[in-house]
């Protein structure tokens, strides 16, 4: 991460795209910003927003722990909040890779897991929140 001291949101914003290009090119795996989470989704076989989300549960895990810390690593902890905007960005460019599928396809329906029953339920909602499930 670069040392600079960032001190307004486009900033902030500008040191994410800079983390990002210094890790997209150890983990990129073509042209496509998404192309390291679809080889690793296929291999796992776990969707793409599933596998993008875990990223970010960890890195808020990782957080919480530096924040337990005695001594508080400012800079590990900066470079896991612009991690966790950088996996948020990745998880919206896959929703919008979603929405983009045809009708009818796998990806056009969206995982949902209901908490209180444990089960996974595929949906395909419209933008009214209208269960269009078969």
């Amino acid at each position: 991460m670069t040392e600079n001291k960032v001190t307004s949101f486009e900033e902030v914003l500008g040191a994410c795209i800079v983390l990002k290009r210094e890790k997209q090119n150890r983990y990129k795996r073509g042209d496509d910003p998404l192309s390291a989470f679809l080889e690793s989704s296929e291999r796992a076989n776990i969707p793409v927003l599933n596998l993008i989300f875990a990223r970010i549960v960890d890195k808020e895990g990782r957080i919480a722990n530096y924040l337990k810390d005695e001594i508080l690593d400012l800079h590990a902890v900066t470079e896991e909040l612009m991690d966790t905007i950088n996996y948020s960005v990745f998880a919206i460019l896959a929703l919008q890779r979603l929405a983009d599928l045809p009708a009818g396809e796998q990806g056009n329906k969206i995982l949902h897991v209901d908490p209180f029953k444990s089960r996974k339920i595929l949906k395909r909602v419209t933008e009214d929140n209208q269960d269009l499930s078969s």
